[in-house]
């Protein structure tokens, strides 16, 4: 009995070190497993639903498959014991297509409903992947003179000043992070990248010292510029691993 426990104590690191040697580092080459993201962590240990496992009345060879299935308020999945799931869509993290990574953002600010939810392309992939989402903000024009202006007691909501008001929506790009440490969203910039707030720069390189010394060695308008570049930079720095 005791030789039995003297093996097993013998056999349990092995096996752990085992379990910890089966990650590896991502390079552009790395595959992911095809399905759907509950949740960060599902993208993180490259373990999504399967494919396989959602059940779905449209065919599964089909090229948009998966934006198809997630075009709907929920779709219905059968987990690891084959019993069934039902996942709001606006509760879904992301999927992976064809070894491309897409994310859930939701399109109209402070909006939770599953029609208003998009999915877009992480562009690349690091400790801070980079991709651009495309969201709905709600303009209002100025009043033209004569137009009835707020007065005492009147404020912006009411009914009677809305009817001389005009708003409209407008689809702006943003630029867009996605930390892995954390799972956060980071927005980047709107539209031009030349925007990037080197306040911000700085704070995503603080982990390296030696990296965020020689980018606030330039002057302001460099360090907007190459702010894409010091990222890419941090990421080759920082490698990422994933379960095979």
């Amino acid at each position: 009995m005791k030789a039995y426990l003297l093996l097993f104590s013998f056999l349990v690191p092995i096996a752990f070190s085992s379990l910890a040697q089966q990650k590896a580092a991502y390079t552009p080459d790395f595959v992911f497993k095809e399905g759907i993201y509950l949740s960060f962590q599902d993208f993180k240990n490259n373990n999504p639903i399967p494919l396989t496992h959602i059940f779905s009345n449209f065919d599964i060879r089909s090229v948009d498959y998966v934006g198809q299935v997630l075009n709907a308020e929920s779709i219905t999945y059968f987990d690891n014991l084959f019993e069934e799931r039902v996942v709001p869509v606006n509760k879904i993290w992301g999927f992976c297509s064809n070894n491309k990574i897409h994310v859930g953002i939701n399109t109209v600010e402070r909006s939770d409903r599953w029609y208003e939810r998009d999915w877009f392309p992480l562009v690349s992939i690091g400790h801070y992947s980079y991709f651009t989402a495309i969201i709905l903000v709600e303009r209002f024009m100025t009043p033209a003179q004569g137009m009835m202006m707020p007065g005492v007691g009147m404020s912006m909501n009411d009914p009677m000043l809305n009817n001389q008001m005009n708003s409209f929506e407008e689809s702006v790009s943003i630029q867009m992070l996605l930390d892995f440490s954390n799972g956060e969203f980071i927005q980047l910039a709107s539209g031009d990248l030349n925007t990037v707030s080197p306040k911000l720069m700085s704070f995503l390189l603080q982990d390296d010292v030696a990296l965020l010394s020689e980018y606030l060695n330039q002057s302001v308008r460099d360090q907007k510029q190459t702010s894409m570049f010091y990222l890419r930079k941090y990421n080759q720095r920082s490698p990422i691993y994933f379960p095979k």
